[in-house]
C-alpha cells in the first residue's frame, strides 16, 4: 500500500544544512533527510493538535521509520553571498547561503518532490491525523524554505533515488535516519531539541543512523532555459577550523599534519582499497608522483597565540570529488595528547582567491599564505633534506643552497635570502624549539639544525610556500610579509 507524501516549494528553493556540517560549507542537505521529515512531522504534530494523541503519533511515527524512497526532478545547487559587518570593528565576514534551486526555481508550480515509504501502512485515524499535521508545516529545512506538504494516494511519478544498487550514472549522498528503536524511544529520541544536544556537546543525534543513497546524475545538473556557466576548475585550497577544549600547540605543526595527511588517506580508499593519489602521493602500483600537485597539510596560527587554530589543504594539482568527499566527512581528529579535535571546512578556493573567500578573517589576511607578496618569511622551520659536503676546500649544499633550489623547484624567481632567528606566536619563538621530525614515514633529511630565513623576490609571488623536508606535513613554510 505505502505512504506517499509531496512537498511542493512555493518560492522554488531548498535551504538546509546536513547535520555534520557547518552552514558557510555552502553544503546542501539534498534530498532532505528521513530523519528531517520525521522531525518537522512531530513539530507540526505539536503545532496543529497541541497535544497529539500519543498513540497515533508512535503510530504514524512507527511506520515511516523504514527508509523512503524519493521522486526528484532536475535541480541545480547554487548560493549567495554577503559581507556582514563586525560592528565595533570596522571588519567584514564573508556568509554563505546555499539553497537547491528545484525544477525551474522561483515560480515553477511543479517544483516539489515525493517522498514514498513502500512498506508503511496506516489506519483510518493514523491517515487523518497525518492528513491534518502535513497542513502545519510551512518550512522544511531553514524558514526560507515554505513549503505545502501533502498526502498523496497514487503518486504519479515513480521513485527514482533509493537505497538500491547504484547505477553507473548516479552520485552517493549520505542522510541521516532513524535507527531501529522501539516506538517509545523513537519518538523520545527524535523529539530531542538541538539546545540540548549542544549542552551535552554531542557529535551525533541519538537513535541515528547514517544512509546512503544513490541520486541519477541526470537530474543533480542544470536544466535547460537557464545559462549554463561554466564548470568550476577543481580547487587547489581548501582551509579547515580546528576547535577543541585544547588546541594542539604550534610548535607541534608537523604531528598534526602528518594526523590530518593520515585521516584523509584512509577515508579516500576506494572500492578496491587504494588510498587517493593526491594524499598518499604514490600510485595504486606504489610509483611516487614525481610533481609537487599533491597533498600539503599546513597547520596555520592565524592569532599568532601559539596554538594551531586551523590547516590548510594545498594540492597545485586540484582537488577531485572524491578528495573533496574525503576532505568534507573528516569531522574528528585525535592530537598526539589524545585530545578530541573537531574539524569544519570554512573555505575552499586558488591562489588567485581572496583570503576571506577561505575563511580568513580580515584582521588576519595580511599573513594569509595565500597573499601575493614579494618578501617572504619563515613561519615553520625549514629542515635541510641533504647533507651538507664539501669538496677540496669548498661547502655545497649549504642550507641557503638549498633554500633556493627548493624555491627553484616551486617555479619562482631566484630571491635575495637573510638568516632570520625566529617566529612570532606570542613569544619569539626560535626554530630549536619546533618539533622537526614526523612521527611515521619517510622523506629526505639531513642531519643540520633547522633554520629560518627571510626571502626577499624581485617580484610579487603567490603563495602558498613550504619546503624542504616534511613540508607536505607543514614543514619549511613561509608567510607574507
Amino acid at each position: 500500500m505505502g505512504v506517499s507524501i509531496a512537498f511542493r516549494f512555493l518560492a522554488g528553493r531548498y535551504h538546509a544544512t546536513p547535520w555534520d556540517r557547518h552552514p558557510n560549507e555552502g553544503a546542501v542537505e539534498w534530498p532532505p533527510s528521513p530523519w528531517r521529515l520525521l522531525r518537522a512531522i512531530i513539530a507540526a504534530a505539536h503545532k496543529v493538535d497541541g497535544a497529539p494523541d500519543p498513540v497515533l503519533l508512535r503510530h504514524v511515527v512507527c511506520a515511516l521509520q523504514t527508509p523512503p524512497e524519493y521522486h526528484l526532478p532536475p535541480s541545480a545547487s547554487a548560493h549567495t553571498r554577503s559581507y556582514q559587518p563586525l560592528f565595533g570593528i570596522g571588519e567584514s565576514s564573508l556568509v554563505l547561503d546555499a539553497f537547491i534551486a528545484v525544477r525551474q526555481g522561483a515560480g515553477d508550480p511543479d517544483a516539489r518532490i515525493c517522498v514514498t515509504w513502500r512498506e508503511a501502512t496506516l489506519g483510518t485515524d493514523a491517515s487523518s491525523a497525518l492528513t491534518r499535521w502535513l497542513d502545519g508545516i510551512a518550512y522544511l529545512g531553514r524558514a526560507e524554505s515554505w513549503v505545502e506538504a501533502t498526502l498523496v494516494r497514487d503518486p504519479a511519478e515513480p521513485a527514482n533515488t533509493s537505497q538500491l544498487q547504484p547505477q553507473a550514472s548516479s552520485s552517493p549522498v549520505r542522510l541521516l535516519a532513524p535507527a531501529d528503536v522501539a516506538a517509545d524511544e523513537l519518538v523520545a529520541v527524535l523529539t530531542v531539541t538541538t539546545a540540548t544536544l549542544q549542552k551535552q556537546r554531542a557529535l551525533e543525534a541519538p537513535g541515528t543512523r547514517w544512509l546512503t543513497y544513490h541520486v541519477p546524475d541526470r537530474i543533480a545538473t542544470r536544466f535547460a532555459g537557464l545559462r549554463r556557466s561554466a564548470p568550476r576548475a577543481a580547487p587547489t585550497l581548501v582551509r579547515l577550523a580546528l576547535a577543541g577544549s585544547v588546541l594542539p600547540r604550534f610548535l607541534d605543526a608537523v604531528l598534526i599534519g602528518d594526523r590530518v595527511r593520515s585521516a584523509l588517506m584512509s577515508r579516500s580508499r576506494d572500492t578496491e582499497g587504494d588510498v587517493h593519489p593526491l594524499f598518499a602521493g604514490k600510485t595504486p602500483d606504489g610509483v611516487p608522483l614525481r610533481n609537487a600537485g599533491h597533498l600539503h597539510v599546513l597547520p596555520q596560527d592565524d592569532d599568532r597565540d601559539g596554538r594551531i587554530d586551523h590547516v590548510l589543504l594545498w594540492a597545485s594539482s586540484g582537488f577531485d570529488d572524491r578528495a573533496m568527499e574525503a576532505i568534507m566527512t573528516l569531522r574528528r581528529l585525535y592530537a598526539m595528547d589524545g585530545q578530541e579535535l573537531h574539524l569544519s571546512m570554512t573555505g575552499s578556493g586558488d591562489v588567485t582567491s581572496d583570503a576571506e573567500e577561505l575563511g580568513v578573517p580580515s584582521q588576519f589576511a595580511r599573513h594569509s599564505p595565500v597573499r601575493a607578496s614579494s618578501i617572504w618569511r619563515s613561519r615553520t622551520p625549514f629542515v635541510p633534506p641533504r647533507h651538507m659536503k664539501q669538496r677540496g676546500n669548498q661547502l655545497i649544499d649549504t642550507v641557503a643552497e638549498q633554500v633556493l633550489r627548493e624555491i627553484s623547484r616551486l617555479g619562482l624567481p631566484t630571491p635575495a635570502i637573510e638568516p632570520l632567528a625566529a617566529t612570532h606566536a606570542g613569544r619569539e619563538l626560535p626554530w630549536r624549539l619546533f618539533r622537526a621530525i614526523r612521527v611515521s614515514g619517510g622523506g629526505s633529511r639531513s642531519g643540520m639544525a633547522a633554520s629560518g630565513h627571510l626571502l626577499t623576490f624581485p617580484e610579487e609571488v603567490h603563495g602558498p610556500m613550504a619546503i624542504g623536508y616534511g613540508a607536505r606535513q607543514g614543514l619549511g613554510q613561509f608567510e607574507p610579509w
